[in-house]
C-alpha cells in the first residue's frame, strides 16, 4: 500500500516548508506593520510610512532582498500607494470607533466585535496585497536569483532581526 508520502522524493518537503514560513512571516509582517502604523498614528508618529506612503521595512524579506530587489518592491508599493493609504485611513478610523465602543455606556460587545472584525478584514486585505507584491517580485526572479534570495532569507531567519546598537 503506497500512500502519498512514500512517492515524495527526499527533500521535497523543503519547498513546502519554505512556502509556509514565507506565508507566516508575510502575514505577521503585515499585521505588525498595519497595527503599528495605526497605533503610532494615534500618537502622532508614523515610523513605518514616510510621507510618500510606502512601507519602509518589510522585515526579514527586506533584509534578504538584493538592493535592486528592495528598490523594485518599493516601486511596486508606490504604484499601489492609494490602496495602502485608504486602508491605513480606514484602520485609523477603526481605532477611533473601537475607543468609542469601549467607552460607551452601556458597553456593547457586538459593536466592539464588529469594529475588530472590520479591522481584521482590512489587515487581511493588506496582507493579501503585500503577499501579492512579494510573490510577483519573486516570480520575476531567475532561478539563480530566487535561490540566492532563499539563502539570504534562511540566513536572516537563522540569525534573527538586527539588534539595535548599544549606547
Amino acid at each position: 500500500m503506497a500512500n502519498g508520502a512514500e512517492t515524495l522524493r527526499p527533500g521535497a518537503g523543503r519547498g513546502l516548508k519554505l512556502a509556509l514560513v514565507l506565508s507566516l512571516a508575510a502575514n505577521l509582517l503585515v499585521v505588525g506593520l498595519v497595527a503599528g502604523a495605526g497605533l503610532s498614528r494615534l500618537h502622532g508618529h508614523d515610523y513605518h510610512h514616510p510621507p510618500g506612503g510606502e512601507p519602509v521595512d518589510y522585515g526579514p524579506y527586506a533584509r534578504a532582498l538584493s538592493p535592486a530587489g528592495r528598490d523594485k518592491l518599493r516601486a511596486a508599493f508606490r504604484d499601489r500607494r492609494p490602496e495602502f493609504r485608504a486602508n491605513r485611513e480606514a484602520l485609523r478610523a477603526g481605532f477611533g470607533e473601537l475607543l468609542a465602543a469601549l467607552r460607551a455606556t452601556p458597553y456593547d460587545p457586538a459593536r466592539a466585535a464588529a469594529v475588530l472584525e472590520a479591522q481584521q478584514g482590512r489587515v487581511e486585505a493588506q496582507t493579501a496585497l503585500v503577499r501579492g507584491l512579494l510573490l510577483d517580485h519573486l516570480a520575476s526572479l531567475s532561478d539563480a536569483e530566487r535561490a540566492a534570495f532563499a539563502d539570504r532569507l534562511e540566513d536572516v531567519l537563522r540569525h534573527g532581526p538586527p539588534r539595535p546598537p548599544r549606547d
